[in-house]
């Protein structure tokens, strides 16, 4: 016999019973209407479905929890697909400024801060969004010539959970966060906004353009919805 599922029900103006799975555990959503023996029979006919459903969100929080950053001496973040150890450096009259050095697998920091964890976090993302900056406008380049036209301007977004997006008006925003990725997937993400200049759909005309900007793009694309709502690289 099923093993009992704890949930919390909420009452709207819905047609029908919905089911959602998140950190707060199971909700339900149904019409205030139906009886709670209909919901429980639901809940009864959706057993297993709901058990996967939230085996699937540990799971999810895992490899989230792994991948978080650790925003200390000896913590570490992702960028460019590795993962680099965060260094830090006692502050002292020489570094009244914040100072950074990339060495192989090590970030090092040095500034008047380095012992305070929010300090470090927000040193070391702006030192991130300013590498994204320029090597996501270097990465534009080839793809704009390619397609023979460019982005009528482009800016840093902090999005967690659309890498990019381009409006009618030919500005696209790229998520900055887009630098914890390896570069393979930094390019999709680029030339799919690229290609969004000449095609504002998702359409096959589009994907064709996709493709001749970037051959083979389907596998980076397949790769990267592996990291729904913001996950990153472990």
């Amino acid at each position: 016999m099923p093993h009992e599922l704890p949930y919390n029900l909420r009452r709207s103006s819905r047609r029908t019973i919905g089911f959602q799975i998140d950190g707060k555990g199971l909700t339900i959503t149904a019409p205030a209407w139906v009886p709670l023996r209909e919901i429980e029979s639901s809940i009864l006919e959706k057993h297993q479905w709901i058990l996967s459903k939230q085996a699937e969100w540990r799971a999810y929080e895992r490899a989230r929890a792994k991948a978080a950053p650790r925003y200390c001496d000896g913590g570490h973040i992702r960028y460019l697909g590795k993962r680099l150890t965060l260094r830090t450096n006692p502050y002292t009259d020489r570094y009244r400024r914040t100072h950074y050095m990339l060495a192989e697998d090590e970030l090092w920091i040095a500034g008047p801060g380095v012992e305070d964890p929010l300090w470090v976090e927000r040193k070391v993302t702006d030192w991130m969004k300013q590498q994204a900056r320029a090597l996501f406008a270097e990465r534009m380049v080839p793809f704009a010539r390619r397609l023979g036209r460019g982005p009528s301007e482009w800016a840093l977004s902090s999005a967690r959970t659309r890498w990019g997006s381009c409006s009618p008006e030919g500005k696209i925003l790229l998520s900055w966060r887009l630098i914890h990725f390896p570069l393979h997937i930094i390019d999709y993400v680029v030339a799919h906004e690229i290609a969004h200049l000449k095609e504002l759909n998702h359409g096959p005309r589009f994907w064709a353009t996709v493709e001749r900007l970037l051959p083979g793009h389907q596998g980076v694309r397949d790769e990267l919805r592996r990291y729904p709502d913001g996950l990153l690289p472990t």
